[in-house]
């Protein structure tokens, strides 16, 4: 934490004290210069009865004050694009933290709030977590907000990350767990209101906080405050997304404010300034974006983190594989009873032991098997599909405001489809019917930088193999074949000559189904079989 101490100042100047704390400059003022202060640029804070900022640009109206907040600037522009670090964070003996996670992790370090901003793929949630521990264990208590999809996903990395022995809790609508990590998705923050604001929470992070855009939603008055209800308190606030500034600079404005409200707390100036603001006769348009630049150096130098993926590209391996575990849907779990219950029979074995990885190759033979009836698979396959489609059509929304394309791939005709539906001017879809000539032009549409094509929808089967899809580097398993090696070669339609980034590769699966163990089983043996290759 840079600080410096809290000097008497020479009754010549306007403000009796200086200091500078987690990156932001005080000073309390002499009340006869106030208004000048506001003139200024800075803030007022209530709390501490004095004005702040940010920037040095700012501090530098003042006369007589010498400071290295300038020198902060620069230094927070240099780490917010650093790809290396030497500095050493805990992490768990059988995990890693790559070199541009590091120096992420040192930019936000003696910050109060900071916007991870990194492209989709790199390890924001790591990141995040990377930085929890490096706090203090004493007292310390979480609360991670996130889209509903996403929360056992956040689990489950916290678990495999922290070097804390925190305890992890789900929220869910009636429910607020009473542990020191508290996992809750935006929709039913109002609903815990009196539960989050009776806890003092030593950091609070915000997953895809593109969803607080909007001041009227009530997810983003219950974090940024609204009226006489104050924002969510914290001792450290991360925010995290993918798109932090695309074309309209004003959707950002809520976020900033939360994290840094001594940097960004106009936001009429703020608009007028980066947003084009054009008064209308219906008011005043925001909706522009203008000095795009300015504002980039001014995030940059304060609370916004974001490399590149081509300066990382050789700190990645060159494909990554990310499961992304959805809440178990009741109509799937039902029908999967009685293929498990005959499954266990034909087999002999637990369920613990069905989900081991060296039993695979005997499970998918069973489930085969004359015994348990394919049609009943099938449609316990197809139900799966059909049941995760809202939110797979969502994330591929997301998907398409961080990355130029997206490839997808299905099993079912039926999930292929509505997908397709949802993006028809935007998509082109393959399957066993699609003829040589359709598929063909699917393909060059897909490939073509300038097509308006920009998603590919294909069956594993019919599109898995022969195809070279390296326009994108983000695959999307909306589905699973039961072969390993069928999945490998869908992937390596990205991942193959001419690619020139790394490739990503998601699977949407339903907690606690059949689907989950085909993918996690997959997974292990694809990974067992790229480490043999090499």
């Amino acid at each position: 934490m840079l600080k410096t101490s809290n000097t008497q100042i020479t009754s010549k100047l306007p403000f009796n004290q200086f200091y500078i704390e987690k990156g932001v400059a005080y000073l309390e003022p002499k009340p006869e210069y106030n208004e000048k202060f506001k003139r200024s640029g800075f803030a007022w804070c209530k709390s501490r009865k004095a004005w702040m900022t940010t920037h040095h640009k700012v501090l530098a109206k003042v006369p007589h004050i010498t400071t290295n907040l300038e020198g902060l600037s620069k230094r927070n522009v240099a780490l917010s694009r650093a790809t290396h670090s030497k500095i050493s964070v805990p992490v768990p003996s059988n995990c890693k933290f790559l070199p541009f996670q590091l120096a992420g992790i040192e930019f936000m370090q003696g910050k109060e709030g900071v916007l991870v901003a990194d492209p989709m793929g790199l390890g924001k949630t790591v990141e995040a977590i990377g930085f929890a521990n490096t706090l203090p264990l004493n007292s310390i208590k979480v609360l991670i907000v996130c889209p509903a999809s996403l929360k056992r996903n956040w689990a489950s990395e916290w678990k495999k990350w922290s070097v804390h022995t925190l305890s992890v809790g789900l929220a869910e609508g009636k429910t607020f767990p009473n542990t020191d990590v508290v996992i809750i998705n935006y929709d039913i923050l109002k609903k815990h209101r009196e539960e989050i604001r009776a806890r003092q929470w030593t950091l609070v992070i915000l997953d895809e906080c593109h969803y607080l855009k909007n001041n009227k939603a009530q997810r983003t008055q219950e974090i940024c405050g609204y009226r006489t209800l104050k924002p969510l308190a914290a001792e450290y606030k991360l925010a995290l997304t993918g798109t932090p500034v695309v074309n309209r600079p004003i959707d950002l404005f809520n976020v900033l404010k939360y994290l840094s409200p001594a940097g960004f707390h106009n936001k009429f100036g703020y608009a007028k300034r980066y947003c084009d603001a054009q008064q209308t006769r219906f008011g005043w348009d925001m909706s522009g974006a203008s000095n795009l630049d300015e504002l980039q150096e001014k995030l940059r130098s304060t609370i916004m983190l974001r490399r590149e993926k081509a300066a990382v590209l050789t700190s990645l391996p060159p494909k990554r594989r990310q499961i992304i575990e959805l809440e178990e849907d009741l109509t799937v779990k039902k029908a999967e009873r009685k293929i498990w219950h005959d499954l266990l029979f034909h087999l002999g074995m637990s369920r613990e032991e069905v989900n081991q990885e060296e039993n695979y190759e005997a499970v998918v033979k069973a489930l085969k098997h004359d015994s348990i009836p394919f049609e009943q698979i099938s449609n316990i396959r197809r139900l799966t599909g059909i049941a995760k489609l809202p939110f797979i059509i969502s994330h591929l929304r997301d998907c398409l405001e961080q990355e130029d394309k997206v490839v997808v791939f299905c099993h079912h005709r039926e999930v292929a489809h509505e997908i397709y539906k949802n993006f028809k001017e935007l998509a082109c879809v393959v399957h066993g019917r699609t003829t040589l000539v359709d598929r063909h032009q699917a393909v060059l549409d897909f490939q073509n930088t300038v097509s308006p094509t920009r998603m590919f929808i294909g069956n594993i089967q019919a599109a898995g193999v022969g195809l070279t899809l390296t326009a994108s580097s983000l695959v999307v398993f909306a589905e699973l074949d039961w072969v390993p090696g069928n999945v490998s070669q869908a992937e390596d339609r990205c991942h193959r000559i001419g690619q020139e980034d790394n490739v990503l590769v998601q699977h949407i699966v339903l907690e606690n189904s059949i689907d989950a163990l085909m993918c996690k089983a997959i997974v292990r043996k694809q990974e067992i079989i790229d480490k043999l290759l090499g």
